[in-house]
């Protein structure tokens, strides 16, 4: 089995947000990219493996749904 990594996780994370970006303008969606950086609990040099898991897992859920 693959070990599926931090940096891994956190791209299929940042993938699932962009989803949430598509209706949005270009714009909007950098707004609250940076928005979502900035904040305390959005900096993913601050998450704990707990974060970075539950968000993980709730991207692949919805990715599997999509299919």
């Amino acid at each position: 089995m693959i070990e599926v990594t931090r940096e891994d996780k956190i791209d299929k994370i940042l993938e699932y947000w962009e989803e949430g970006w598509y209706a949005n303008t270009l714009q909007d969606a950098f707004d609250e990219f940076k928005e979502l950086y900035k904040g305390e609990l959005h900096q993913f040099t601050k998450w704990d493996i707990a974060d970075i898991d539950d968000q993980y897992e709730e991207a692949l859920e919805f990715f599997k749904e999509q299919e």
